[in-house]
């Protein structure tokens, strides 16, 4: 593993996904699963916003993360959009709709042990992010912590967050599972201070007029052109003792304009997504997992600027492949035109 970076990096999974497909395969019939799928609610209205990178209130920000610290001090922002406040061990890195802080070098650490191992149980340790979601919620302090983000980074009322994943560990769990990574041989700075006997990891997403933005935890988008990915909307926090050791905030966006749309069914998507494979031949598997609707922030495919500019509704089909390996692949048509998202569409 590299050593902990503590300025502020979104990383951008842009991977190409071999496409599989049919003749020998099978996929799941829709009338037969239960899905996770959310907002089909007629009621829901669906936009196409025009958006742009989240202009944050670097004082509030400021104020909150470094209360000690005096605002008036605070660096003019760089040519690149970004804000850096370094105290020493705490450092604050704020611009272009990206927050990263933290408290010192081991909050770090502690962060990338339980966000980048432990979340996707690269360790194979059965660590269940989901089954502690809705205890975390009832959790004051955890709720407490909520609102204040959502004060810091929420700019209307048809916004809010959802706690995703979480997971909590004890210190000893953490310290066996440190030796553990140094043991198959990654590299691993020591931990000097330990704030608490408990560590709380916090992952929400971003839910705009009741429907989520794009997250990180369901499959990255394969790209079959050369084009700039999708990114992204995700808030990491890491909490012991009722305190924010470690936050990280990527994709926040700001809406200037918007227009309602009619969106295509979830079996119109499906039937789309049905025909990419139609012509490969695999003696893979496509188990049929999730579908579910959300908005994906895009930038403008006909210029080289990474910043997004528009937030379309895709349909999220996410299949489990099933082979020699078994993995999970998604694919997102675009709810309004039936285009894929794969081909910048």
């Amino acid at each position: 593993m590299s050593k902990v970076k503590i300025v502020l990096i979104c990383v951008m999974m842009i991977s190409v996904i071999v496409s599989v497909g049919c003749s020998n395969q099978t996929t799941d019939n829709i009338d037969d699963k239960e899905f996770v799928t959310r907002n089909e609610d007629q009621n829901t209205k669906v936009y196409e916003y025009g958006i742009s990178s989240k202009k944050l209130n670097r004082e509030n920000i400021c104020n909150y993360f470094l209360p000690d610290y005096d605002v008036n001090n605070m660096p003019e922002e760089q040519s690149n959009g970004f804000t850096f406040v370094d105290l020493g061990d705490k450092t604050l890195a704020m611009g272009k709709g990206r927050i990263k802080y933290s408290l010192n070098k081991d909050a770090d650490i502690k962060s990338e042990i339980m966000f980048y191992y432990l979340f996707p149980d690269l360790l194979e340790l059965g660590c269940d992010t989901k089954s502690n979601v809705t205890d975390m919620e009832k959790n004051v302090e955890i709720k407490k912590i909520k609102q204040e983000i959502e004060d810091l980074i929420l700019e209307s009322e048809d916004e809010k967050i959802k706690l995703n994943r979480a997971l909590r560990i004890e210190k000893k769990e953490m310290q066996d599972i440190i030796e553990k990574l140094k043991d198959a041989g990654e590299d691993i700075d020591e931990i000097e201070e330990w704030e608490g006997n408990e560590y709380i990891a916090l992952e929400y997403e971003i839910e705009k007029n009741n429907i989520l933005m794009m997250g990180i935890e369901e499959p990255a988008q394969g790209y079959e052109i050369d084009v700039i990915g999708a990114q992204p909307t995700y808030i990491q926090v890491l909490v012991s003792n009722g305190e924010i050791l470690n936050l990280e905030a990527c994709g926040l966006v700001s809406v200037d304009d918007y227009e309602e749309v009619v969106i295509l069914s979830k079996e119109e998507a499906l039937d789309i997504a049905s025909k990419e494979y139609e012509d490969i031949l695999t003696s893979e598997t496509r188990e049929l997992m999730d579908v579910k609707l959300e908005y994906v922030a895009v930038p403008d495919w006909s210029m080289e600027s990474p910043q997004p500019n528009r937030m379309i509704p895709y349909w999220c089909i996410i299949n489990i492949i099933k082979g020699e390996e078994e993995y999970e692949d998604a694919i997102r048509i675009n709810a309004i035109n039936g285009g894929n998202l794969s081909y910048g569409e």
